[in-house]
């Protein structure tokens, strides 16, 4: 036998002594017998009662006794068996520990935990509200339904969690931050700011409310940055190094947000073209330089950290009294890097300073070509819609309100190269039906014009309307089928390897969309202790699993296959994947002997291998690794995970 067995069975030994008739009062007859003078078997119900089909009470001071005891007895039986259970399946956790996860869920009074309680009691009729009285698997035992999710209603099906009513947050400091860049990892609440119930947070808040008993608290992934050494840091400031840097930056990113002109910066660089006169050069050039790094330079001597804080140091209280076209791109590139090193609210004001100055200098508006160059018209035009991206999706990311594009005149930019792109031109020349620089910005501008609805719908509602979303979602699938053909195929020219990875990152943000937009029914079906049914393509929970599932299998295939990987590919890779297979692991620990079940089980796997490869280059992705882990590796019944 084994030592589980040994333990399930020895706790029997410890199940309270049945009453004894010495024990039990005399009259005990129910209401019903002793009016009929009858003898009463004095169980609930008795026999002659279920017999007849009638209600069985004892209402008398001695049976309103006898009945408490009889319940008192049952009570202490079912506690012993549910401790007996508990040390089988979960031989490596402390209960008590797992009570006060429970009880902290809501200091007040109890939360979950009351729901727990309240589900177990008996009826007045004396029947069981059904609990744990379906089929033995984990999921009826351990009652998942109610530990996922608060017992209480409340007004939306992702309610709001904060510890203490604190929402400062502090990114100043060099330590690794409790935020990440991908607002979905931050198992500490405190000390993170407002991350919204529509966030990638939320299936993580919900895993969190078990955290302590199936995986223990996790802290932010501790990788501090490496401390360059002198001839490291006299190297990255180096030109040679800083034009690899430029190199890597218009290879590897301006190429997804065509931010700045490559061949206007680079005559800026050498002084064939005036620099900005307003002092954000400095910013400009750094931030750049730090972002190519980012992107391109996969050693781990944080070179862009260096020059990021070289750019950060060039940004002065008076600087940022002025208004140019040259500090708003510095600010956006700011913002971005800031959330990609996983200080996101420190990035999001400087995008807001961005907005703000960019509507100052008039970028929302149009204006004729007689006011100006076409050129310049175009530059602005780019610069607008990237900014607006970026706010779409960071608004998106940490479930903030959106913003409304009323008062904004500005038409989107052009399929064009730089190359097409003359400062002196007299008008600009027609899109090209190729992939250009500026092919992605496009198609995530008009995603965006999906997405921001979608968002305004999770926020003013407490579950969106199903029919409402599915038309959302099947307008994501209309735009992904408008993708031109040179968007949708992959190609093996070397002209457009960098294009392969920008594409394929459209790709995953519409099914990233698609997994937002249809998870809150997920956690619907949680939060009210229905079963997961898959079976209709049409429902959104079907929808969702389908999109965390295509989502999943076209990362993990594309990292295995392709041919360079380079640092910002990593994270939005990682963003995407991590919001994925969060859906598999919600799905599986809810109902772990769903028909999906192995499918989600593979799913899971090949994900936390994946990003455990990219956790050597990013600290998210090791993060990530690390909760899978944690929540799989102890998870009765799993796949044999270690934990490190």
């Amino acid at each position: 036998m084994s030592t589980s067995d040994t333990g399930f069975h020895s706790s029997r030994s410890h199940l309270p002594p049945q009453p004894t008739e010495s024990r039990r009062p005399k009259h005990r007859a129910c209401d019903n017998c002793k009016l009929r003078k009858v003898r009463c078997s004095g169980k609930l119900p008795c026999q002659l009662c279920q017999r007849s089909g009638a209600s069985c009470q004892y209402n008398s001071p001695h049976g309103r006794l006898a009945n408490a005891q009889r319940r008192l007895w049952q009570c202490q039986k079912r506690i012993a068996l549910l401790e007996a259970a508990w040390h089988k399946y979960l031989p490596t956790t402390d209960l008590e520990v797992a009570i006060q996860g429970l009880n902290d869920l809501d200091p007040v009074d109890g939360g979950a935990a009351r729901g727990v309680v309240e589900q177990g009691e008996p009826s007045p009729q004396g029947k069981s509200l059904n609990y744990m009285h379906e089929s033995p698997t984990l999921h009826s035992s351990l009652d998942l339904g109610t530990i996922l999710e608060p017992a209480e209603e409340s007004d939306n099906c992702e309610s709001d969690q904060i510890d203490d009513g604190n929402l400062d947050w502090d990114e100043s400091t060099e330590q690794p931050s409790t935020n990440d860049g991908i607002g979905s990892l931050s198992a500490n609440r405190r000390g993170i700011g407002y991350i919204g119930p529509q966030s990638g947070n939320a299936l993580l808040k919900n895993l969190r409310y078990i955290h302590s008993h199936l995986f223990p608290a996790l802290e932010p992934a501790s990788v501090p940055l490496h401390s360059p050494s002198p001839s490291t840091v006299e190297d990255v400031f180096g030109s040679s190094y800083l034009d690899r840097c430029i190199d890597w930056y218009f290879k590897l990113y301006n190429c997804a947000y065509p931010i700045l002109h490559e061949g206007y910066f680079r005559a800026q660089r050498i002084g064939v073209l005036p620099k900005p006169k307003d002092g954000s050069w400095p910013v400009l050039y750094n931030i750049v330089c730090a972002v190519g790094s980012f992107c391109g330079d996969m050693s781990s001597q944080s070179a862009d950290h260096l020059l990021y804080q070289r750019a950060w140091q060039s940004l002065s209280p008076t600087l940022l009294q002025r208004g140019s076209l040259a500090l708003v791109q510095a600010l956006t590139l700011l913002a971005n890097y800031l959330q990609k090193r996983n200080k996101p609210y420190s990035g999001l004001m400087l995008l807001g300073m961005a907005m703000n100055m960019a509507q100052s200098i008039g970028l929302h508006r149009e204006f004729s070509s007689a006011a100006m160059s076409p050129f310049n018209q175009e530059i602005r035009r780019r610069l607008w819609w990237s900014i607006f991206v970026f706010d779409a999706g960071a608004r998106m990311t940490f479930g903030w309100p959106t913003l409304t594009l009323v008062g904004v005149s500005t038409r989107l930019p052009r399929n064009l190269h730089d190359t097409d792109l003359v400062v002196d031109m007299d008008e600009l020349p027609e899109s090209r039906d190729t992939f250009t620089t500026t092919s992605s910005l496009i198609y995530q501008i008009r995603l965006a014009h999906i997405c921001n609805p979608a968002k305004a719908q999770l926020l003013e509602n407490k579950l969106p309307p199903a029919p409402v979303m599915l038309g959302i979602g099947d307008k994501v699938i209309e735009w992904l089928n408008s993708l031109p053909l040179y968007m949708q195929t992959s190609s093996k020219s070397l002209e457009y390897e960098n294009m392969e990875a920008v594409r394929m990152v459209l790709v995953w943000r519409s099914m990233h969309l698609r997994i937002v937009i249809y998870r809150p029914y997920i956690l619907d079906i949680i939060k009210r202790r229905r079963p997961l049914v898959l079976d209709s393509a049409n429902e959104p929970s079907r929808r969702c699993a389908d999109a965390a599932r295509e989502c999943t299998s076209s990362i993990v295939m594309f990292w295995h296959n392709a041919n360079y990987r380079h640092r910002a590919l990593i994270w939005y890779a990682c963003y995407w994947l991590v919001t994925a297979t969060f859906i598999h692991i919600t799905c599986l620990l809810y109902e772990p002997n769903h028909e999906w079940c192995l499918a989600w089980r593979e799913e899971i796997e090949n994900a936390r291998s994946t990003l455990e490869e990219m956790g050597v280059f990013e600290p998210i992705a090791a993060q990530a690794t690390r909760i899978i882990n944690a929540v799989m590796g102890r998870w009765p019944g799993s796949f044999a995970i270690p934990i490190h």
